[in-house]
This record gives structure tokens, sequence and C-alpha cells, in this order.
């Protein structure tokens, strides 16, 4: 095996690339301006701005330094011992891979050979003199991940897991055309590679608006935000974590050396023909990065303004706003309440040949045909307040301000309402008189909010009830006294069904607050009327509030009492940010805390008595039980429940246990609950595809007690002796 001793003559990579042909000089001082902004390592900044890959950068250095390329078939049997000269942290940090020892010199493999730090760390944790061989960074990564033993773990969590959707990065570059190097979903890729597509497809198809990945002391927490609800889907043990986040990173081109602060980025994928853009963040945390991943999905993206909810009183008031030459529109409400979709539907409505219209916006979420769309990129100043004027200068007629943060912004966007723009901006604040306040909390003048605002929405999101499953419901109506709201005779709820995810809901539904500023308004706001004074004037006007719409839609049955209960603010608003969605999150966080000590069982059979003696069986010893009748009882108590172990007939009702275990793999929040397959037949086929779904075990009816038992302890992870013996668990 050849290789090369540390280059002694010090060299530039800027140098090499540009004696190599690769670069130019003009390329190569843009991408060290942006490499002294964005506080990343030269290679990395080209990388990023597509004018080298990684393999290109490799094999000029290669060249140029005259070191070899790993041969990577050598790769596969390195020796543990090595691997354990340098930890695994330290290879990680420096992206480099020990591969073999001889007498005094360790051989490594690394992506940078000009990096005399990671060099010289390795130095000093081995006390040996140092050869190198070559890797693309990209390459460098799953190497490593595979010699440090992350793709074992990767395999046992994927044996159960059955994959219906491949992705595919898509280059930034070109969009249309698929790099084929880069598909990461292939039965060929490491384990790693295929967990984060699968936990990537899984989230787009399971409807997720985000995908958070959490580090606790022993294990990464995965749970997915749907129709605004977080959702635990499932577990990742904490060996593998930093190497699940390493790989995103690579995919979006990120840093995936820097770990100690907060990085953004953004990468495409290709979903079941689908491109879907993905915003990434992480922040360091006490036991890692976390990590967000927002899904942003075209197909969902735009909402005509009709099919947001609006009523068609608040639909008329609303386009009467938008259809103003000049003045101010503000829409308003927490993170997460819909206000971006209000404003693409409205800017859909506004933009024709005859109209400049220019957003800006942090960051794009989607991108509009047909309209100017900037992005605030406070790196190289480009903040809300500079961009906002350098728009005032392309001579608009309408801008839309993806948010008013400060004074600057504001008082850049206020005057350039009176100044013949129609302008349209968000707040956050809790509903329409709270935005006032808000305003007067920004230091604007009064007489300037009075005279430019030409109206205020305010709005949440609820989510709507599954057509599917939607029946009638008997709430507990003691909380709706204290509203004073008229009488509805029915409520309704989502029984919860296959196509909600045993919900009860599919979607949202926007419940909004339309406050037009007539004369009398403005002239209360421009000397400066407080929250009461304003609210009284609202009141006396007959403008309804947020929770008179959502009223309306309980009685004609698209949400339930618990979602109004939850989401919509009735209460008159301090102003402040507090928002009943996060408080009820908040209480579910901490009951949810607690683990529960004896594990629940779940049993699964079309025959009471077989059913009801495997539950008195496991009852004896301790264990909770639930049983269900047919499979889509089955699976409600599954979603609902999320039991710890399930007896599972192979002989339903309604569908085979088998049908039913194929559900359950497909979907990575079930993916991993042990089951037990419970048969009158003896026959291989039958045991082979029970194996195949990936069922716990296969056993055959009537089942001894003791056998019940010891498979049922050997699935949980439980200890036989503590079920057999002590009678406890």
């Amino acid at each position: 095996m050849e290789t090369s001793a540390v280059p002694v003559k010090k060299k530039r990579l800027g140098e090499i690339l540009i004696e190599a042909g690769l670069i130019n000089e003009t390329q190569l001082e843009k991408a060290l301006i942006r490499q002294q902004t964005e506080k990343k390592r030269l290679g990395r900044t080209l990388v990023d701005m597509n004018i080298l890959t990684d393999l290109d950068i490799c094999q000029a250095l290669s060249t140029q330094l005259q070191i070899a390329v790993v041969d990577y078939s050598i790769l596969e049997n390195i020796d543990r011992g090595v691997l354990e000269l340098i930890p695994r942290d330290v290879a990680f940090k420096n992206l480099v891979l020990p591969l073999s020892v001889k007498e005094r010199k360790i051989t490594i493999v690394i992506s940078d050979p000009l990096n005399l730090g990671a060099i010289q760390d390795v130095e000093f944790i081995t006390t040996k003199e140092v050869d190198i061989l070559l890797a693309p960074e990209s390459k460098l990564l799953e190497l490593i991940e595979a010699a440090y033993g992350t793709d074992v773990t990767a395999e046992m969590m994927m044996k159960n897991l059955i994959s219906s959707d491949e992705i595919e990065v898509v280059p930034e570059a070109s969009g249309d055309e698929l790099d084929e190097s880069r598909l990461v979903a292939s039965t060929d890729a490491p384990p790693v590679v295929r967990l984060v597509s699968l936990l990537m497809s899984d989230g787009v198809n399971s409807r997720a608006s985000d995908i958070h990945l959490e580090p606790k002391e022993s294990h990464t927490v995965v749970r997915y935000r749907i129709d605004g609800e977080m959702r635990n889907i499932m577990t990742i043990p904490g060996n593998m974590h930093q190497s699940v986040i390493s790989r995103i990173k690579v995919m979006a081109n990120m840093d995936i050396s820097e770990r100690r602060k907060p990085l953004d980025g953004g990468t495409k994928i290709k979903v079941g023909g689908r491109v879907i853009d993905l915003r990434l963040s992480t922040l360091p945390s006490l036991y890692g990065e976390r990590m967000v991943m927002r899904i942003l999905d075209p197909d969902r993206a735009f909402v005509p303004l009709n099919s947001l909810g609006l009523n068609p009183t608040e639909l008329d008031l609303f386009n009467a706003l938008i259809s103003y030459p000049q003045g101010m529109v503000l829409i308003t409400g927490p993170t997460g309440s819909g206000k971006t979709t209000l404003l693409y539907a409205a800017i859909d409505t506004l933009k024709t040949e005859e109209v400049n219209l220019i957003t800006l916006e942090d960051p794009i979420e989607y991108r509009l045909p047909g309209i100017s769309q900037v992005q605030v990129n406070e790196k190289v100043g480009l903040t809300f307040a500079s961009g906002l004027r350098s728009i005032l200068r392309q001579d608009p007629d309408i801008v839309m301000v993806g948010e008013i943060r400060d004074l600057e912004t504001s008082e850049i966007a206020f005057r350039a309402s009176q100044t013949g723009h129609l302008v349209l901006a968000t707040l956050h604040t809790n509903d329409a008189v709270a935005t006032v306040t808000r305003l007067y909390d920004l230091k604007l003048p009064h007489y300037l909010i009075g005279s430019s605002v030409l109206g205020i929405v305010a709005q949440r999101l609820v989510r709507r009830i599954c057509d599917h499953c939607q029946v009638e419901d008997n709430p507990d109506l003691t909380k709706v006294h204290a509203l004073n709201m008229p009488v509805i005779e029915t409520f309704y709820k989502g029984e919860g069904c296959e196509k909600c995810n045993f919900s009860g809901y599919h979607g949202r539904v926007g419940i909004y607050e339309v406050v037009p500023f007539d004369a009398e308004l403005k002239e209360m706001v421009g000397r400066g009327a407080g929250e009461a004074e304003l609210t009284n004037a609202l009141r006396k006007k007959k403008i309804k509030r947020m929770i008179d719409y959502a009223w309306e839609k309980l009685q004609a049955g698209v949400t339930t009492l618990d979602e109004i209960l939850a989401k919509i603010p009735w209460a008159p608003s301090s102003g402040a940010m507090d928002d009943p969605q996060e408080t009820r999150m908040i209480q579910e966080k901490s009951g949810s805390a607690s683990v529960p000590s004896v594990p629940f069982v779940l049993v699964v059979d079309s025959d009471p008595e077989s059913g009801n003696e495997i539950v008195k069986t496991m009852r004896s010893k301790k264990f909770d039980c639930g049983i269900a009748t047919n499979g889509r009882e089955g699976l409600k108590a599954v979603y609902q429940k999320r039991p710890d172990l399930v007896f599972l007939s192979s002989r339903l009702q309604d569908m085979s246990g088998f049908d039913m275990l194929e559900v359950l793999r497909k979907k990575l929040e079930t993916s991993k609950i042990p089951v037990i397959v419970l048969s009158n037949s003896s026959s291989f086929e039958d045991q082979k595809r029970a194996y195949e779904l990936g069922a716990h075990e296969y056993l055959v009816k009537p089942v001894d007690p003791e056998l019940l038992l010891k498979e049922g302890a050997a699935a949980l992870g439980i200890l036989e002796g503590q079920v057999m013996n002590s009678g406890i668990l």
C-alpha cells in the first residue's frame, strides 16, 4: 500500500486548484469573500457555490501534492485495534479515519491534507508519525460511519421497516435533472444513509410539516409536527445521533465539523415523484445537536384564497382591503398560524402583468411564479430594513414584508404605505386589538399608524375533523358556559381511522378576525387609544371576534370543541403572546414525561375466548392489557394507546393479521413495536411471511401460558426470571 507523508512545502488550497485548472482567479476571489463571511473551509465554500465537487478537490490535491487516493477495498476489514487509537469523536471532528499501524507510523485517510491541526491532533493522540491517503469529504464521512459501527446499529433499527418510497437529492443548481451518484435510498447504500432517507420519506408521506431530532442522555427522540401537533414517532440509539445529523448535513452541504453553534441550511429531495424543499436548522444542546427539518411541499404551498376557511363576509372584507392602491394590511398571529399561506393567496390574487409586486422574506418558503422574491441575508447585511429600502427603489406597486420585527423596518414599511404603495406585512400578536398595542410598543408615531393601516387580520389554525370517520360527540360542556356563546345542539368529532392515522383529524382550517379600519378607528388609534377602548368600539360596531367565527365552524361540524378551546383566544388579550396551543402542548409534554412502570400489552384477536385467555395470562403477571376484536380496532388502539407489545392473531374479521402487521411496519411510528403473531397454522409459508413482515415471533395456537409469558418478556427485553419467578415486573 502506497502512502504519502505530510507535505513539507506549504501550499494554499486556492493555489493548488488554480494550478490544476479547476478554478480561475475571479472564482477564487469570490469564494474567499464568501468564506470570510460564512467562516467555512475554502473547499466546503467552493462546493456550496457549486463551482466544484468534493471529488474534484480530492483529485486535484492528489495530483498536485502527489498523495494517493485510498483504495476503498482495503477499508473492508480495518483492525478494531487501529480504530481504538483514535476516539470516535476525534475521528468525526477532524474527519480522519485510521487505517493501519506499522511500527512508529500510522496511516490515516483524510479529505483535507492541508488541515495541519487535524494531523497534529492525530500525532499527539497516537504518539506516532502520520502517513496520509485521500478520500472525498462525503465519501470519508460514510467510511468513518461504517468503521465505527453505526451502520450495525442502523441495520438493527431498520430490521422491521418496509420502505415504500425512495428519495433522491436534487441539486439546487439544476432543479430538474437528478444527480444519480447522490441516490440515497439504494439498497446498496450504507444503513445510516438509508435510515435518513426513510425518515424523510416517511415524514413527507405522513403530512408532517417538521421533523424534529432531539438528543437525550442515552437516545434521540424523533418527533413529527402533523396538523400543528407534535407526535412522538420513534427513538434512535444515542451512538447513532451524530452519524444521522452528519448525513443530513452532507445532503444539505452544511459544515459537518461545526457542532458548537447554530447552523442553517437547505436542500431539495425527490419523494414519490415530487420535489420537496427541506429547510434545516441545528441548535447545540446538552446532549448534542438538535435538528429541525422544515418540509416545504410545493403541492401544498398554494391554497386559493376562497379555500382557506374565510366565510363569505370575511372574504369580501379581505378582498376589499387588498384592493386599495396604497396603505398597510397587517396579518397577525403566532408562529405556524398560516400567515404566510394567507399572504401567498393574496399575492396570487393581486399579481398581474400591470403590477410590480416584490416580496421580502426570511426565509422564502415557496417559490412563486411571476413574482420577484427577495431573501433576507443578515450575514451580508441584507436585513429587512435595508432590503425594504432597496425594494422601494425598484418602483414597486405592492410590497410584501415577511415580518415587521423592529422600529426601523416598521417605519420604512409604514411610510412606504403612505407614498403610493400597498404593503402587506405580518406581526406576531394575539389578536387584532393587540396588534395596535404592539405597534405602540415599537414606538411608531400614533398618527402614522392611524393614517396608514387599512385593516388587520388576526388568525389561527384548527384541525379539521376527518371526513371519513366523523361521528356525533358528547363533550364536557362545563367550559362552554363561561364563553357565553350560542347553544349548539350537536357536536362532532373524528372517531379515528386509517385515513387520519387514527387521530380523528385530517388537515387544518383557518379561523380569522378581519377588522377594517374606518374613520372612527383611525382617529382612535391616531390619538393612542388603549386596548379596552378599542375592544369596546369593535363590539359596538358588531365586528365579529375570532371566537365568533370559530363557533360557526364548530356548529358546521368542521372542527371540535376541544380544538376551539385549545387554539382560539376568547378572553380580552393583554397583547402578550400567550398562545393557548403552546400552553396545552407544555401541559401534554409535562404529562407525558412520566414513563409508565408497567408495560402495556395489546391483544388483537377476533376469537373472544382465545383473546381473553391471553389477557388473563398476561394480567396474572401484572402486565397492563387491552383487547381489540378486529384489525380496525387493533390499529386504532396501537396509534392511540402506543402498546409496548402486540399479540396479533393471523385471523381477524375485517383483515388478516398479516395485513395489519404490514400496515404497522410501513410507518416509522409503529415500526419498532414488537409483534408476536398467533396462528392456527404451522405452515412454513405462513411463518416465513410473518417474519418477512417483521414479526418478533410466530406461535402456533393453542399456546402454553408459560411459553406465552416467556416470549412476551423476551420481546419486551425483560429478563425471564423477573416474570416467571417473582410474579411481578
